[in-house]
């Protein structure tokens, strides 16, 4: 054998050897340290160690300067400080007790000067270790010099750390990285730092304690908040909400997030007790959700609707429906969005779950486990249903979930493509000339009016030769659900009143008493006292108009309230007819007890306070002998809203309540008013109102 190959097996056998025993000592001036082989391979020329702890004395300076590389068995060595490398547990420990006594200053340093884009792979940044400084009463500064991850408890109880700097732009503090260290007052970030906190990364700082506004910010991330206010609005100077950044928060009831925050941290509202109301501009562009933002919030815990979602995320399905289907509004689908959607019955079988789950054309992502309901005993994902040719139709496949491919609407053979054939499907569907299957009635409705009519015919006719700017994308992103199309409804509102458009405004209503036949109410008592109340207008007997023409007052006088609330719908539609979407919400029968109920929030409608105050102005009212009552409900609500498709501009709305006074009684002017002349019986009236908007100038 020859004498080279004899040396080269000779050096792969010590490399094993020492590979096998974990622990490799470095060579010649970089003997002072020891060194482990973490698993994370070779980079180029150089491969990852941790430095597990410090041989020899630090000197007088008491300095301790990590190198960004050392020379090893195996060529060069990036180092990184391993967990409880430098840690002080034990006061037997000699080394320990050194380094606690010693250790004065660390300097960390830049890899990325060293290495720049080879070291990509661990992000270019050195890593200190859960608990590496733990408990080092000498340790005084830190200079940390590139980007860095510090890892829980890092540095914690350092008691005598009084300034760290960060040099580097990409910084991570663990959780509690800093806790215990009661006398750093003196922490510095460069301007632009890249900052991801954990929870409680800085709370025991002075830095922390004394920073002069309620806002702690590092760079552009809000590490905190620790004011009182009840509402508060981001800074626009913040654009990363930090980890726990509210966390606890018992004062705050309202936050508005504003337009340049990209992302939420971890937590970032967590166990805010008093959270009711939270606002985030739809000119946020949110790279980042985390998870748990605002568990244990009354915002989350009461949430009315069945999708809990932070703008285009959907965090969390609430509903309790077997067929789900995702809104179209849902560009991603966050880590178990649906787990524990199903109930269990006393022996222990499942009762309720969701059966499938059909997934719009919009979402492009679906993120670890976001589809699984339980994975105890088994994983159980539910049938999901997907559109051909879409990100998940990809996304499910590539999971190996079990899917239906779904055609696109439109596309009643199901060949990929809305053609003429489709149209003719549609219109032989629509005059009885055959039958469709329950997939063909879903592909050939395409206006959504849940019937197959000549409008379907004629809409995907005109799609497959591009008339109208209506396409095939078009029909997928039609609002189809309540949910789709409340929140298109209130999408255009807010375009609209952004825009500031002008518009025409007219007001209508009608009064009239409707007496049982066991109550002949007094009309002349109605003329002079009630009627009034009632009508909000004593200068008209039975009618009443307003009229409001081209004002340029924005549209938000429609009232934009949030109609994410399915409890308050009836029900809801979205007929696509000449290129408009024709939508029409009706509401649920509601008791006007308040002006702030949810009807009158989203109606321009007086609440039950409103009609009592009007009472309580008349001098009759004042008078002791005198009293009256009623009872007050909505009916009938409606609003009707034409778009259109392409522009998103408003048509027209128009809006309608009925007030229904019930069960009036009282006695004015010794008078029984509900039951004149008899013993027995109520009264009752109605109010009609039509409030129309048109003429949308833009």
């Amino acid at each position: 054998m020859k004498k080279s190959a004899k040396k080269l097996i000779a050096l792969l056998l010590t490399a094993v050897m020492l590979l096998s025993c974990g622990l490799v000592s470095a060579s010649a001036a970089e003997a002072d340290y020891t060194l482990i082989y973490p698993a994370y391979g070779r980079f180029g020329p150089y491969i990852l160690c941790s430095v597990n702890g410090y041989q020899n004395s630090l000197g007088d300076a008491g300095v301790l300067e990590i190198p960004a590389e050392i020379s090893g068995v195996f060529d060069v060595l990036l180092p990184q400080i391993a967990d409880n490398a430098f840690a002080y547990y034990n006061p037997t420990d000699t080394n320990a007790a050194k380094y606690n006594e010693e250790l004065k200053e660390l300097i960390v340093p830049d890899l990325t000067a060293v290495l720049g884009e080879q070291v990509a792979g661990v992000g270019g940044a050195f890593v200190i270790g859960d608990h590496a400084f733990y408990n080092l009463a000498g340790l005084e500064k830190v200079v940390i010099k590139g980007d860095v991850v510090l890892k829980d408890y890092a540095f914690a109880n350092c008691t005598n750390l009084k300034t760290v700097i960060f040099e580097g732009k990409n910084i991570t503090v663990g959780a509690n990285a800093f806790a215990g260290c009661t006398n750093l007052a003196d922490i510095r970030f460069v301007s632009d730092v890249e900052l991801s906190t954990g929870v409680n990364a800085f709370n025991d700082t002075k830095w922390f304690s004394q920073y002069p506004t309620d806002f702690i910010i590092a760079g552009t991330t809000l590490v905190a908040y620790v004011g009182n206010d009840d509402s508060v609005s981001v800074p626009l100077s913040i654009y990363k909400i930090g980890n726990g950044a509210f966390k606890g928060n018992k004062t705050l009831q309202s936050v508005t997030v504003t337009q340049n925050i990209v992302s939420l941290g971890d937590e970032a509202f967590m166990d805010c007790s008093a959270l009711k109301n939270v606002e985030i501009s739809e000119y946020a562009s949110l790279d980042y959700v985390g998870t748990d933002v605002f568990k244990n919030t009354p915002y989350y815990d009461n949430y009315e609707g069945d999708f809990f979602c932070i703008q285009n995320r959907l965090i969390k399905y609430l509903g309790k429906d077997m067929d789900v289907t995702i809104p179209n509004t849902v560009k991603e689908i966050a880590a178990d969005a649906f787990m524990g959607c199903y109930s269990k019955s006393g022996d222990g079988s499942v009762s309720w779950q969701v059966s499938s789950i059909r997934i719009p054309a919009s979402v492009e992502v679906c993120e670890e486990n976001c589809f699984t309901l339980y994975t105890t005993p088994t994983t159980f994902v539910p049938v999901l249903y997907v559109y051909s040719n879409t990100p998940a139709a990809a996304l499910v496949a590539e999971n190996g979930y079990n899917h239906v491919v779904l055609g696109v609407p439109g596309d009643v053979d199901i060949d990929n493509v809305v053609s003429a054939a489709d149209a003719r499907s549609a219109l032989r569907f629509s005059v009885g000339l055959a039958d469709p299957t329950a997939e063909e009635l879903y592909m050939a409705d395409v206006d959504g009016d849940l019937a197959i009519t000549a409008n379907d015919a004629r809409t995907i006719l005109r799609v497959s030769v591009g008339l109208d700017d209506i396409s095939v994308e078009t029909l997928l992103t039609k609002p189809s659900t309540t949910t789709e199309i409340l929140q298109y409804y209130n999408k255009v509102l807010d375009k609209t009143a952004r825009l500031r458009a002008g518009y025409t405004k007219e007001i209508t209503g009608s009064y009239a008493d409707n007496n049982t036949s066991g109550c002949s109410l007094d009309i002349n008592t109605y003329a002079l006292y009630i009627n009034p109340i009632m009508k909000d207008d004593s200068s008209v007997v039975n009618s009443f108009r307003a009229y409001e023409s081209n004002t340029e007052a924005a549209v938000a006088n429609l009232v934009t309230s949030d109609l994410i609330c399915e409890d308050a719908v009836k029900s809801a539609s979205c007929i696509l007819s000449d290129g408009k979407y024709h939508i029409t919400i009706n509401m649920n029968t509601e008791e006007a007890i308040t002006d702030d109920t949810f009807v009158s929030d989203i109606y321009p409608v007086a609440g039950r306070s409103h009609f009592d105050s009007m009472l309580a102005d008349k001098t009759w009212f004042k008078l002791s002998s005198n009293w009256f009552t009623y009872d007050l409900f909505y009916k009938n609500c409606s609003v009707k809203m034409v778009v259109d498709v392409k522009t998103e501009q408003i048509e027209s709305i128009d809006m309608g309540v009925t007030y229904y006074f019930d069960n009036i009684d009282g006695v004015i002017n010794l008078i029984h008013v509900a039951n004149f002349g008899r013993t027995t019986g109520t009264g009752f009236a109605t109010r009609n109102d039509t409030i129309s908007y048109s003429n949308f100038v833009y």
